[in-house]
């Protein structure tokens, strides 16, 4: 797992879980114990969720080690999350934004974010690219990494990509 997601994981094993049943022996914790807990401590339902799921892999290796005999977590269901549509912005908007960018934190930054715009790529990504992933004749670049917590790794999707570079992001 990378860095910022082990972060996470812990993050959410130190405010939730091992307060609620660190000192619990995992046998006696109940599907109902659960979906209380997480419910009072959570305010949404990614949240609820994200909790939830972290919860399910300890108790799945309990189970796996042969010290429950099911996982009381499976049978505390997750929230239904509606997804919002993308809201990209308008190109009247990105030719607002880029010149102020550059007024208050210099050209470069205002090409950083033209780039981003143009291409569509994650922070992630587009930090790590390097030049042996570009290929100006095709104006194409390769994404096949990112870098997260000063750490690279591969793309969210575990999937590499190339994008073809719009005249602006070429530019």
């Amino acid at each position: 797992l990378s860095p910022s997601t082990l972060l996470g994981y812990e993050k959410i094993f130190k405010r939730h879980w091992i307060p609620w049943f660190g000192e619990r022996a995992i046998g006696d914790v109940l599907p109902s114990e659960i979906a209380a807990k997480i419910g009072e401590a959570t305010t949404s339902r990614k949240s609820y969720n994200n909790v939830l799921s972290q919860g399910r892999i300890v108790f799945a290796l309990a189970v796996k080690d042969g010290a429950i005999a099911e996982n009381p977590a499976t049978k505390v269901e997750f929230l239904e999350i509606q997804h919002p549509e993308p809201d990209p912005f308008e190109l009247e908007e990105v030719d607002l934004i880029l010149p102020k960018l550059a007024e208050r934190w210099g050209p470069e930054v205002a090409d950083y974010y033209e780039f981003a715009f143009f291409t569509g790529m994650r922070p992630n990504e587009q930090i790590e690219i390097k030049w042996m992933d570009v290929d100006l004749r095709k104006q194409t670049v390769r994404v096949s990494r990112g870098k997260v917590l000063n750490t690279v790794k591969d793309t969210k999707t575990y999937e590499a990509r190339t994008v073809e570079l719009h005249s602006r992001a070429y530019a």
